[in-house]
């Protein structure tokens, strides 16, 4: 071994002998440990990382210290690495291809993140990063169908259709033809189908066909993970050991919370932008957050240094009974979490992710204070997740075993079986301190839906079925109406606007017309409507009213308060109402 490679092995283990102690300093909060976090941080700016997945790793380490700073001076430090690591990025994805493969879709600063985005996110990104973002030709040539050649015509001139059969010609060289100077070739996609006469869903459908693949490079954007940060007021600095929530999670939860803040419009736009960066550079998309609207955007401070934003869903994009959100979880300005809630009568079907980086840290607070902010911010007293959430068909959850966490919180399964499985699982449990749920066990655990409920009933509760109600207006059109939900619709309305005495409904705004009209076919089933009475009737009016509102969540309180709609739609569903 020469006296140069030899001198570079004892560099490269001297620096990741400081960045695993760091690591396991990061978290730890003992007075003593910030000295010491500071001295490893000033040494380690002086040496060169060569190694990806050890650059990987101080860039996470990073991130925690980050969100969860003990003094001013680690925060200064930290933010001053994060703020300059394509620094020590570039050189190594420039000069090492397994380097680069590393730290793909890793979402640091430096680096690319590919994937095949969605029409929504394709406006955005092509609206905000033009330059940075393009078609991975490599990836599309390699795909089995050349999608764009069934789209391409619809976007060209009509002499131009010839060109597109030539046989010498690929899709790529035409596009780099047909694009010109000065844009890219994902700029001029878009552009093209934006501006094309096509109806906006026809648009939607055509792109997200393509399954374009795309790559983004982030080098040194205010979005890569390492330098995006939503405005903190203040830092709230960990002067000890990171703790639970006091009491159990039902306390929790029905603690007084202090009032949202509703953000303005332009507030409310950079937050969803916040949003919506945190995750596409995750290589994630939700619904709610794709169609998040700047007019409900609240901001709960829970404490802690932790934040977060609930977006609700622009009127056109609304599911058609649950009032959908798009939440935002922030901890001293850094993204850590996301999740989204679905809110109808006094129950919200939810989700929640703490990104890797942050977990085993305050997740269990964090998931308190999600709750916490439902029920107050709606009134609902019944929160749902789905079997996903707590392993099924996820292998990342099944390692982190979350049904146990949940099951721990007080969720408890709606399967019979799964229940008493839980529960004979968990005496053994705490009856051998080293047993471990096997992954077979884990699997079955997480067949099931969860739920946890507010009130002394919770062992009764039956979840309302949305698709028995869809059935049965699918039912409704082609029995009468031979399938056509024009017609069904048309009749509907008239139903509605005369037993609710609303005929004026006509002349309310656009999106609370086509809330009122597109609920009419649901609600004109309810076979007794004429015998409620006239208090109900306006309430159900207003409901219908409300859909369509700027502001979603007077729909979803509206709900809350209408008990008879709610026994007369478990019965539409074919459902006991229980008393």
């Amino acid at each position: 071994m020469t006296d140069a490679l030899s001198a570079t092995r004892k560099q490269d283990d001297s620096v990741r002998r400081l960045i695993e102690q760091l690591g396991e300093l990061s978290r730890r909060f003992a007075p003593t440990d910030v000295a010491t976090k500071e001295h490893l941080l000033e040494e380690i700016r002086r040496r060169t990382i060569r190694n990806a997945a050890l650059l990987f790793r101080y860039h996470e380490s990073l991130c925690f210290l980050r969100a969860y700073p003990d003094s001013p001076e680690v925060l200064r430090l930290v933010e001053r690495e994060l703020q300059d690591f394509s620094i020590r990025v570039t050189p190594i994805v420039m000069e090492d291809e397994r380097a680069a493969q590393r730290l793909l879709n890793t979402g640091i600063a430096g680096t690319t993140t590919e994937y095949p985005y969605d029409w929504d996110t394709a406006l955005w990104l092509a609206e905000r990063f033009p330059d940075a973002v393009a078609i991975d030709w490599n990836a599309y040539n390699d795909a089995e169908t050349d999608t764009l050649t069934s789209v391409l015509p619809l976007l060209t001139s009509w002499p131009e259709n010839d060109t597109l059969d030539d046989p010498d010609q690929s899709t790529e060289d035409w596009v780099r033809l047909a694009k010109g100077e000065g844009q890219s070739d994902f700029v001029w996609l878009v552009a093209r189908l934006r501006k094309s006469s096509l109806p906006s869903a026809v648009k939607r459908h055509l792109y997200e066909q393509l399954e374009l693949p795309l790559r983004w490079r982030l080098d040194d954007s205010e979005v890569s993970r390492s330098s995006a940060r939503v405005p903190a007021s203040q830092i709230f600095y960990q002067q000890g050991p990171i703790s639970r929530p006091e009491g159990d999670l039902h306390s929790e939860i029905i603690k007084p919370l202090p009032p949202l803040r509703h953000l303005s419009k332009p507030q409310a736009k950079t937050m969803i932008d916040h949003i919506r960066a945190a995750l596409f550079v995750r290589q994630r998309e939700l619904y709610p957050e794709d169609h998040a609207n700047p007019c409900e955007v609240f901001l709960a401070d829970v404490g802690r240094g932790i934040r977060i934003a609930l977006a609700g869903t622009e009127p056109a994009f609304r599911l058609p009974l649950e009032a959908d959100y798009a939440a935002f979880i922030v901890k001293n300005g850094l993204p850590i979490g996301y999740g989204v809630g679905a809110v109808l009568f006094d129950r919200v079907e939810l989700a929640i992710n703490i990104f890797d980086t942050f977990r085993g840290g305050e997740a269990a607070y964090i998931f308190a204070q999600y709750l916490r902010l439902f029920h107050h911010h709606f009134g609902v007293t019944t929160f749902l997740l789905r079997r996903y959430q707590v392993g099924h068909e996820n292998e990342e959850g099944l390692a982190a075993g979350a049904y146990w966490f949940y099951y721990k919180q007080g969720f408890r399964s709606f399967d019979a079986k799964v229940a008493r499985l839980a529960e004979e699982e968990f005496a053994m449990i705490q009856a051998e301190r080293r047993y471990r749920t096997p992954r077979r066990t884990l699997r079955r655990l997480a067949l099931s839906d969860m739920y946890l409920c507010l009130n002394p009933k919770a062992e009764s509760y039956k979840e309302l079925s949305l698709s028995k109600l869809g059935l049965a207006v699918t039912r409704h059109i082609a029995e009468h109406h031979h399938g056509d939900h024009v017609a069904a619709t048309r009749a509907a309305t008239r139903k509605l606007a005369a037993l609710l005495s609303v005929p004026q409904w006509t002349t309310w705004p656009p999106d609370e017309q086509e809330s009122f009209r597109r609920l009419a076919l649901l609600f004109g089933l309810i076979p007794d409507l004429k015998k409620w009475s006239k208090g109900e009737k306006k309430a159900l009016a207003e409901i219908m009213r409300a859909k369509g509102k700027p502001c979603e969540v007077e729909y979803a309180r509206c709900l809350i308060a209408h008990s008879r709609l709610y026994e007369a739609l478990r019965k539409l569903a074919g459902e006991e109402v229980q008393p």
